[in-house]
C-alpha cells in the first residue's frame, strides 16, 4: 500500500489548471456547456413544430441532467484532493483520507441550486410558447378550398441549422474538454502518492464516458434538425405552389352559386374535381410533412427513453399520435359524367 508522500506544490499547479479548464471562475468547460445549451433553446425557439418542441424539451432536460453530473462530478475531484492535501500538510492524514474518498462523489459539495443554464426559451410573458398544430384543408369537394386554410411550416430555417450546427460543434468540444480534464487530473499521478489512490484516479473516466455519449446524442439531435429543415423546404415549394393554385381557382370560382356546376376554364375540369384535386394535394404534402416532422422528433426522443411519434394509421399502442395520415389525400378521385350533371 502506498504511504503518503504529497508534492503540494506540484498538485496545486495541476488543480490550478484543471479549474481553469472546468470554468470555476468563467469560461472553460462551464461556457461550453452554457454555449451548447443556448443551441438546444434556439431549436426549441425556432423548429416551430409541436413534436419536435415536445422532444427538444425532453432533451433539454436529458442534457441538463448529463453535463451538471460531468461539472459537479469535476469539481467533487477537485475539491476533494485539494481538501485532501491541506490535511496532509497539516498532518492530518486521517482527515486526508476521509477528503479523498469523497472525491468525485459530491458529498463535499454545498449542493445548491446549480446555475440557470439550459433552460427553456422564454416569450415576453416569460413563459414558453408552444407551437399549436396545424391541420390540413377540409376533404369536402363541396366547399370551396380557401387559400388561407392551407397549412405551412413556419420554421425558421436559417435559425435551425445555425442551431444544428452549434450543437454538433458542442458535443465535439465538449467531449474533447471531458478527455483533456482527465488528461490533466491523471497527472497528478506524479506529484500525488497515497493509500487508495488505485481508486482516485479512475475518478473522473466517467466525466471522459459521458462526454462521448453527449457527443453521441448531439450528433444526433442535429442531424435530426437538418433533415427536418430539407422536408421544410420540401413542403413549402409544393404548399406554395397549391396556394397559389387555390386563390386562382377560388378567384374564377367564388362568386358562382353554383361553381361546382361549370367546367372550370383554364384546366377544363369539373370545377368541382379540380377543388377536389387541390385538397387531396394539399393534404398529401401536409401528411409528407408530418412524417418528417414524427420522424425527427422520434430520434431525438429516442435518446432520452421518451415516446415515438406516429401518424394515426401508423401508431403503436405508446406513440405519441401527430399530423394527418400517411395515406391522406391519395384516395381515388370521383368520376363524374357530364349528363349527371
Amino acid at each position: 500500500m502506498s504511504q503518503w508522500d504529497i508534492d503540494v506544490y506540484g498538485v496545486s499547479l495541476v488543480l490550478s489548471d484543471l479549474s481553469d479548464q472546468l470554468g470555476v471562475d468563467g469560461g472553460g468547460f462551464m461556457s461550453t456547456i452554457d454555449s451548447t445549451s443556448d443551441g438546444v433553446d434556439m431549436a426549441l425557439s425556432n423548429v416551430k413544430s409541436p413534436p419536435v418542441e415536445s422532444a427538444l424539451s425532453d432533451f433539454l432536460g436529458h442534457f441538463t441532467t448529463e453535463t451538471d453530473a460531468m461539472f459537479t462530478r469535476t469539481l467533487s475531484c477537485l475539491q476533494g484532493v485539494n481538501e485532501a492535501t491541506l490535511a496532509y500538510n497539516e498532518g492530518q492524514e486521517e482527515m486526508a483520507a476521509e477528503a479523498q474518498r469523497q472525491a468525485g462523489t459530491t458529498e463535499n459539495l454545498d449542493m445548491n441550486p446549480p446555475p440557470p443554464h439550459g433552460r427553456p426559451p422564454l416569450t415576453e410573458s416569460g413563459a414558453f410558447e408552444p407551437t399549436q398544430p396545424q391541420t390540413g384543408v377540409d376533404d369536402n369537394m363541396f366547399i370551396l378550398i380557401d387559400p388561407e386554410t392551407i397549412p405551412y411550416p413556419l420554421t425558421d430555417i436559417w435559425s435551425l441549422n445555425y442551431a444544428a450546427e452549434t450543437l454538433r460543434t458542442g458535443g465535439e468540444n465538449l467531449a474533447d474538454e471531458a478527455e483533456d480534464m482527465r488528461a490533466t487530473w491523471l497527472t497528478l499521478q506524479a506529484h500525488y502518492s497515497a493509500p487508495e489512490t488505485g481508486t482516485l484516479f479512475p475518478k473522473m473516466n466517467p466525466v471522459a464516458s459521458r462526454g462521448e455519449s453527449i457527443e453521441s446524442d448531439l450528433r444526433t439531435v442535429a442531424g435530426a434538425l437538418e433533415d427536418l429543415t430539407e422536408a421544410v423546404r420540401t413542403a413549402r415549394r409544393s404548399l406554395n405552389s397549391l396556394r397559389l393554385q387555390a386563390q386562382s381557382f377560388r378567384n374564377r370560382h367564388e362568386d358562382k352559386k353554383v361553381w361546382w356546376l361549370t367546367k372550370d376554364d383554364e384546366t377544363d375540369e369539373w370545377a368541382l374535381l379540380e377543388n377536389k384535386r387541390i385538397k387531396d394535394e394539399v393534404n398529401a404534402a401536409w401528411s409528407t410533412f408530418n412524417e418528417a416532422e414524427n420522424d425527427c422528433a422520434t430520434r431525438i426522443s429516442s435518446l432520452t427513453g421518451g415516446p415515438a411519434y406516429s401518424s394515426p394509421d401508423q401508431a403503436g399502442g405508446t406513440d405519441v399520435i401527430y399530423g394527418l395520415p400517411t395515406d391522406a389525400g391519395e384516395g381515388e378521385p370521383p368520376t363524374l359524367r357530364e349528363n349527371f350533371l
